[in-house]
């Protein structure tokens, strides 16, 4: 005998969690084509509507429908679908740091390192440049 269609069995009035809908705990990072009434929530006890793809509320660092890392240069401080923002300016000689292996920026001031060696955090000068501006600013 074979199994029934996804459609057949979704079309069932079977409610597995007691949410009051059809495949509504789907294991975190699940896919669920099944569609549904919908939920309140935008997590794990959503569901759209037939043949849409729902998935989990991405936690803060995280976006999009894989709930992918926040590329250096934005950032998310919330749990949702929401795209990442774009973090605060860093000095001219400074790129954002790459967070991998941990979680992306979750506050605006996102990390950054500054490019050349000689160059003093945190505001990517020089020893010298960084005297001069101790005591008055840039010489004219």
């Amino acid at each position: 005998s074979r199994a029934p269609p996804l459609a057949a069995s979704a079309s069932a009035n079977h409610d597995e969690d007691g949410a009051g809908g059809v495949n509504r705990s789907a294991p975190l990072g699940a896919f669920s084509t099944v569609g549904g009434a919908g939920g309140a929530d935008g997590g794990i006890n959503s569901t759209g509507a037939a043949g849409s793809v729902t998935t989990i509320a991405c936690p803060p660092g995280y976006t999009g429908l894989l709930c992918l890392r926040c590329l250096p240069g934005t950032f998310k401080d919330a749990k949702g679908s929401q795209p990442c923002a774009l973090c605060d300016p860093i000095p001219p000689r400074a790129v954002y740091a790459d967070t991998a292996g941990a979680a992306g920026a979750t506050s605006p001031n996102c990390p950054y390192k500054c490019v050349g060696e000689s160059l003093r955090m945190p505001d990517c000068v020089t020893r010298w440049e960084g005297a001069v501006n101790a005591v008055g600013g840039p010489i004219a």
